[in-house]
């Protein structure tokens, strides 16, 4: 088991005075403790937080993870440094959680290139500060450095999270140290034999936690255990204890693997703003206009882009003029599908991908349309529901091309859907059924912020990336999942890659969109419109200026030599025909298509100043077929008393549902002031007061002067259950096995969780299996 001593200081003995936990926190500001809980994203819990007031809370696995979801590595090895100093207990220096922090470092294995230095540490402790995950006397919530010497203590319920025997592995710092390189990983655990390959299952399904006498060290080493325990496919946690080595476990969920050793260099953000941000400031944007080197890359990532946003401009446009009615499950049917792939003369599967991208964008949705300035009524029956344009659709359409690009990456980046689970679970296109909301939503947010942590567009984009930066995320995500994004994020113009290639690389726009957006990104509707200015900008300073000129030849086609502003656009869209789109594009005019233009409202004079104004030469340039095309189309169609728009579609009114912050305040300063009557009614429930030898006793255990504390009601057995396995302390468990016989036994607890206690006789060795709800007694010894 990772104890770890740190060696003694001459400062090490703590001050006397140190507040506890909520007495740190009720010195505080109301407007800090808001801010606080707004930054937490956990508006609608009235007594969410703080947690540590809350034993229920506070002792509760998940609550505890929940806190640490939001950190990157760097903030994690702090975090389990400080539990390995007993900082939940009791005080400790800076100087020893740095020392600490390097021995896991050392456990763990990791290449020095991929540690953080000293200065990355008191940074990213800073940053725990304000999170509230660590305190100190001289330290706020408003804290941007730690001054050296600076005692600090970690909330209580951090213990569990950081325990070795914890469920939550993706927190522990040595959980990487498995040696085996990623690409030779699946080889060796494929390659074990059958009945070690089952035991690896076995142990994934269980909680990751094994016991055997055959791991003792006199114990014959040519075992089946100790071989995967040096193997580094086991992590040996005592003489009798191993657990399923992080990567491995990582491995068998089929999530994203990291590196040996791990990566625990701070993120981008830390290093570009490290006093963070303060009460009342936006987390983790960085305003201005970011830089955007034109290189090859970058350059070609546009191209795509255009492409890519121009595709599925023509999708919108024909689900507007046809919608689908969606089918049971809401889906789109096949039939839709074809028709529409017929209509814009693609396949079926290239109509699939673009109406994905529609809906990520938030431009298509299921709903009843309604003609613009019409009052909003609720569909009379289900028939009435289809998919077509939203008005946020018909935004897109009559945006510039860096604005088109901007709402598409704002709304892919808040997408939860996830096309790629089709495949396993038989669902049709566009199914609601379809939303991941922790991976495909977690990845996409992500990934910007990813990007913007790499050294240089030269390095890749990696799944290492993911757990430095989010390792939450990392471990929910699988390998499929990151691919899938990836792949998305090609198309978006956000990365590159070279055809069949598997490396990906952030290019000016990925950069570009993490400067300007909330490392916790919003919905697609909540974007305010200064961070839609700003990345409008960014990407406009990235892509190539608008032509003003077209070139027009005898065949009657014209050619764009390069990106079209929007009016330019609109006008060859309704007077001509697309035969190749992107970055530069070629249109065919004909008399049906001025026909067209001329019956849509569209006049003679209008066409001819077009052309004047965008051929070289003006209208006297213009090949003579077309100046009398022109003229014979305007006389042949009929009379158009007022110009009418063309793509005057109705749409669907999306729900908005911006970021209430009055409402999200009223609910946090709520908390605030529940959280100020639990001080004042428990003021010492927080902390409670360690026994002579050091241990924290729970109210909830009866405990008289020279003997062991003892629960027997169902509250207090589990609260003493969780003391003794935070603590490793040995406790005398009184309970009934399956067949109802009365048992008792002293044991060391290896794992517990709402439906099973897990621990090794004291005396015999033996494993043994408690349910919670068979446990008469609980005695602590």
């Amino acid at each position: 088991m990772v104890m770890i001593q740190p060696s003694p200081t001459p400062d090490s003995v703590p001050p006397e005075d140190f507040p506890t936990y909520g007495q740190w926190l009720a010195a505080h500001e109301d407007e800090d403790l808001i801010c606080l809980i707004l930054r937490s994203g956990d508006h609608g819990a009235a007594a969410s937080y703080p947690h540590a007031v809350e034993p229920e809370m506070r002792e509760n696995l998940a609550g505890g993870s929940r806190s640490l979801r939001g950190l990157a590595s760097i903030h994690l090895l702090l975090l389990h440094a400080a539990v390995e100093l007993h900082g939940h207990r009791r005080p400790t220096t800076i100087t020893q959680l740095l020392e600490v922090a390097g021995e896991l470092l050392d456990i763990a294995g990791t290449p020095t290139s991929r540690r953080p230095s000293p200065a990355d540490l008191l940074a990213a402790g800073a940053e725990l500060t304000r999170r509230g995950l660590m305190y100190g006397r001289n330290l706020s919530l408003r804290s941007t450095e730690i001054p050296p010497g600076e005692y600090i203590r970690v909330p209580n319920h951090l213990a569990d999270v950081f325990h070795p025997s914890t469920v939550e592995l993706w927190a522990l710092a040595d959980a990487h140290r498995c040696p085996i390189p990623t690409g030779q990983l699946e080889h060796t655990v494929e390659g074990l034999p059958p009945r070690q390959r089952r035991m690896l299952n076995t142990l994934a399904a269980s909680g990751g936690i094994g016991h055997s006498a055959s791991l003792h060290p006199q114990a014959d080493p040519d075992k089946p255990l100790p071989r995967l325990v040096r193997a580094g496919i086991l992590d040996q946690l005592d003489d009798t204890t191993a657990r399923l080595s992080g990567r491995v476990a990582q491995h068998l969920a089929g999530t994203v693997i990291s590196d040996p050793g791990g990566d625990f260099r701070p993120p981008a953000d830390l290093r570009r703003n490290p006093a963070g941000p303060g009460p009342g400031q936006e987390g983790g944007v960085v305003h201005g206009r970011a830089s955007a080197p034109q290189t090859r890359a970058t350059r070609a990532a546009a191209a795509t882009a255009v492409q890519t946003i121009l595709d599925i401009a023509d999708a919108i446009r024909d689900v507007a003029a046809h919608p689908m009615v969606p089918l049971t499950a809401g889906g789109v049917g096949a039939r839709d599908l074809a028709r529409a792939a017929r209509r814009l003369k693609v396949t079926p599967a290239t109509v699939e991908s673009r109406l994905t991208f529609a809906l990520h964008g938030g431009f298509i949705a299921a709903g009843v349309p309604q003609s613009p300035g019409a009052p909003e009524v609720p569909p009379a029956s289900k028939d009435d529901v289809v998919w077509t344009l939203t008005d946020r659709g018909a935004r897109f359409l009559a945006a510039e091309l860096p604005e088109q690009w901007a709402l598409l990456l704002l709304g892919w980046q808040s997408s939860a859907h996830a096309p790629w689970a089709a495949a396993n679970s038989g669902a049709k296109p566009l199914e609601p059924s379809l939303m991941d909301p922790v991976g495909a939503a977690g990845v996409r947010a992500a990934l910007p912020h990813l990007a913007a942590s790499l050294a240089s567009d030269e390095t890749p984009l990696d799944s290492a990336a993911l757990w430095r930066g989010a390792p939450w995320l990392a471990h929910r995500t699988s390998r499929r999942t990151w691919r899938a994004v990836c792949e998305e994020a090609v198309q978006l113009g956000l990365c590159s890659n070279e055809p069949g290639s598997d490396e990906y690389f952030p290019t000016a726009a990925v950069r570009a969109l993490g400067n300007h957006t909330p490392c916790r990104a919003p919905t697609a509707s909540e974007a305010p419109p200064d961070q839609l200015a700003a990345i409008t900008a960014a990407l406009d300073d990235i892509m190539p200026a608008p032509v003003d000129t077209l070139i027009v030849q005898g065949d009657l086609t014209i050619m764009a030599p390069g990106r079209l502003d929007s009016a330019t656009s609109a006008q060859l869209r309704r007077i001509a025909d697309l035969e190749s789109g992107g970055m530069a594009s070629v249109w065919r005019i004909s008399a049906q298509s001025l026909g067209s233009a001329y019956r849509a409202g569209e006049t003679r004079e209008g066409v001819e100043s077009f052309f004047d104004r965008m051929v070289p030469g003006g209208l006297a340039a213009l090949p003579q077929a077309l100046r009398y095309l022109i003229g014979d189309a305007a006389t042949s169609a009929p009379l158009v008393a007022s110009p009418s728009a063309a793509e005057n579609w109705p749409v669907i009114r999306t729900q908005s549902h911006p970021h209430d912050t009055a409402r999200a305040k009223e609910a946090a300063a709520a908390a605030v002031e529940n959280f100020r009557a639990a001080i004042a009614a428990q003021p010492e429930q927080d902390n409670p007061h360690p026994d002579e030898d050091g241990r924290n006793v729970s109210a909830g255990v009866s405990k008289s002067p020279g003997q062991a504390g003892t629960a027997q009601e169902p509250q207090d057995i589990m609260t003493a259950l969780r003391l003794a396995y935070r603590e490793g302390i040995p406790v005398a468990v009184a309970y009934a096995d399956s067949r109802g016989t009365r048992l008792e036994a002293e044991m060391d607890l290896v794992m517990m969780n709402a439906s099973a206690i897990v621990g090794v006789d004291r005396s015999s060795g033996a494993s043994v299996n408690i349910h919670p709800h068979r446990v008469a007694r609980v005695t602590v010894l």
